[in-house]
């Protein structure tokens, strides 16, 4: 997310959209369950970062936030990038 214009608020929904994630809140679970403990929140999103869902679920998050929340995406490198991504993928796009 180099050059985001809204790097904070867009980091901070991140982390709200990953606490609420059923995919999140289930690997906690698993990983807590193996370990005997809560490992709490941090040591979750570490090693749920590296699962291919993740992958997923930050792209998704990512076009999500910049169509509908950066009030930026005018100006933004970032959101013209994800929107031209999208853009093509699907043959629309919400500037």
């Amino acid at each position: 997310m180099s050059g985001c214009k809204r790097l904070r608020q867009y980091l901070e929904m991140q982390l709200t959209a990953v606490r609420e994630d059923e995919h999140f809140k289930r690997h906690k679970w698993f990983r807590s369950e193996e370990a005997s403990r809560d490992i709490g929140f941090r040591d979750a999103l570490n090693s749920f970062a590296r699962l291919p869902h993740y992958e997923l679920f930050a792209q998704t998050f990512r076009e999500h936030y910049c169509q509908e929340h950066c009030d930026a995406r005018s100006e933004c490198p970032v959101c013209g990038h994800v929107c031209s991504e999208k853009a093509s993928r699907r043959s629309v796009c919400a500037a």
